[in-house]
């Protein structure tokens, strides 16, 4: 047993938000549409008691003359869960899907069941009389309204913020496979198995370095100015981000210089230095804190050309090529305002990354490095193994098979298509999301309905006599129009103290929150109004009805 409920808890701690937000509200739903049918039942309840019938034996009845209808309603819900999991699932796994599905019907079953006992107790506790001329309880039956009103209220507010994230979310992911474009044909390492030896790393960095060489490797290593300057060094503290590409990353994405022409590669034997015309005016610092950097790694690199990757790490502290001219630096000025896509992905970034994952980024800083430089070596790349990028997927993948890479590293994906894959679970959660905000202002809408319809034919007598001595209507309903008024006033002030809250914080460009808490605040206010006004409508329209029936019977 204990094995038992553990499973059931992770399996509901494991579930989607709106998928448990959408199955409670179709709860509530089910328990207010099963007290509504047996309290709207009261009159056959009291000639069921005229006859001598029996709570229990009413109850019996009930089930047996509503089963057919039941069955059949059922079975549409079977048929139709069952052509889904077909279409998703092909049946895969669905002996676990059934008792699954069986949990789930027991549940509703089961609410359905206690309320419609619970409404049909409410109708039969009255007077004989009372029953027979349609009357309920209404002091208990307003409480058991809230019981289902109250909990749908809150989750119908929970909802408002879970549809605008769900809609941010698939905008920005179709934002991102725009931003990728035909940079999505590449392809990268996601990482290495916890299996992979140091001899495996060894042989992959060699793989990049002989790919880089034949130019199928597009390389974005995304850094910032204070991480490539040594803290020792003398050259000034500057800041800025930094993207170190190489001539494969030019021909595939536009940079310009000041005046216009495209950069097309990097020099030969030489070092691109591409500064942002908006930062001329740090130039010197930017290009003598990028000299030092570039002659450390070329430094770095002779290190490696002289004893080998292998016992690179014991000669690290060497200081032999420290004095040895390195490669020159060619400085550019860019154009002002260009953006440089710095193919940074979902998978390979974290919470303290520079900048939005996958974007375009202005007044980005660009070195750009070649093999004929002689500065890029394994040790980079061993740092920067998560930010190449092969031009052909498939070709790179063919080639780690046949060099047995294959078994070493995690995965090869492709950006585009991971894209694609992340529209489709965002588009699910806005689809849930949708359907769980329907659901909550349909359950809100309905329980208004009850509601009215409750108080005003359990204060039939009251109302009539109210009305037809003149009473305005606040006057007349005064309970239910205070006792609404008050909870949906608290609900709807929460809700803009909160989002005031976030407003305060929220910045529309980087986008604090992944929704707008004005939009938020605003559809609360509309739900909290609509379901007060509906439920005073149908108060005032019932109200109404009761008094031209009371006065045709007169």
């Amino acid at each position: 047993m204990t094995a038992w409920k553990m499973g059931i808890i992770g399996t509901f701690s494991n579930l989607p938000e709106q998928l448990c937000i959408a199955a409670l509200l179709s709860l509530l739903l089910c328990a207010l549409l099963a007290l509504l049918f047996a309290m709207l039942n009261a009159k056959g309840y009291a000639v069921y008691q005229l006859h001598g019938y029996a709570r229990r034996q009413i109850w019996v009845r009930d089930v047996r003359a509503n089963l057919r209808a039941s069955l059949i309603a059922a079975a549409g819900i079977i048929v139709l869960a069952a052509c889904a999991y077909a279409a998703i699932d092909g049946f895969a796994q669905w002996q676990r899907m059934l008792r699954a599905f069986a949990a789930v019907l027991a549940v509703f079953l089961l609410v359905i069941a206690l309320f419609h006992v619970g409404g049909m107790r409410l109708a039969t506790l009255q007077p004989v009389l009372s029953g027979l001329k349609g009357h309920i309880p209404v002091g208990r039956a307003t409480l058991d309204m809230y019981v289902i009103r109250v909990p749908a209220a809150l989750v119908s507010m929970a909802t408002v913020s879970a549809l605008m994230t769900a809609g941010v979310s698939v905008g920005q992911a179709r934002q991102r496979l725009a931003y990728w474009g035909d940079n999505g044909s590449v392809a990268y390492v996601e990482g290495f198995r916890g299996s992979a030896t140091d001899a495996d790393m060894g042989a992959y960095l060699q793989w990049v370095a002989h790919e880089n060489q034949a130019g199928k490797v597009i390389r974005a290593y995304k850094t910032r100015l204070s991480d490539i300057r040594d803290d020792t060094s003398s050259t000034p503290a500057v800041s800025g981000n930094v993207l170190i590409v190489n001539t494969a990353y030019l021909r595939r994405n536009v940079l310009k210089d000041s005046s216009g022409t495209r950069i097309r590669a990097v020099p030969d034997g030489k070092v691109l230095l591409v500064i942002p015309q908006e930062r001329s005016g740090d130039a010197n610092a930017i290009g003598q804190v990028v000299s030092a950097y570039v002659h450390e790694q070329w430094a770095q690199t002779q290190l490696i050309h002289k004893y080998g990757w292998q016992k690179y790490m014991e000669h690290e502290q060497d200081t032999e090529f420290n004095d040895a001219p390195g490669p020159g630096i060619e400085t550019v000025t860019g154009l002002k305002g260009q953006t440089a896509f710095d193919y940074r992905f979902t998978q390979n970034s974290n919470a303290d990354d520079i900048g939005d994952v996958g974007h375009a980024q202005t007044g980005t800083i660009i070195i750009g490095i070649d093999p004929s430089s002689d500065v890029d070596n394994l040790f980079e790349y061993s740092t920067e193994s998560m930010s190449l990028f092969f031009t052909d997927p498939d070709q790179a993948w063919k080639e780690l098979k046949q060099a047995g890479l294959d078994t070493a590293i995690t995965a090869m994906s492709t950006p585009a298509r991971l894209t694609l894959n992340e529209i489709a679970e965002a588009q699910r959660s806005l689809y849930q999301a949708v359907a769980s905000f329907i659901l909550g202002v349909l359950v809100l809408v309905m329980s208004g309905v009850a509601l009215a319809r409750t108080h005003v034919r359990g204060r039939a007598q009251e109302v009539f006599a109210r009305y037809i001595h003149g009473w305005a209507f606040i006057r007349i309903h005064a309970p239910l129009v205070i006792t609404e008024t008050v909870l949906f006033g608290v609900i709807m002030l929460n809700g803009i103290h909160r989002y005031v809250q976030l407003l305060q914080y929220y910045d529309p460009v980087s986008r604090t929150y992944d929704f707008n808490p004005a939009v938020s605040m605003v559809e609360v206010v509309v739900i909290c109004v609509i379901s007060v006004v509906v439920c005073m409508a149908v108060t005032a329209h019932d109200t109404k009805m009761l008094c031209e029936r009371h006065a045709r019977a007169q």
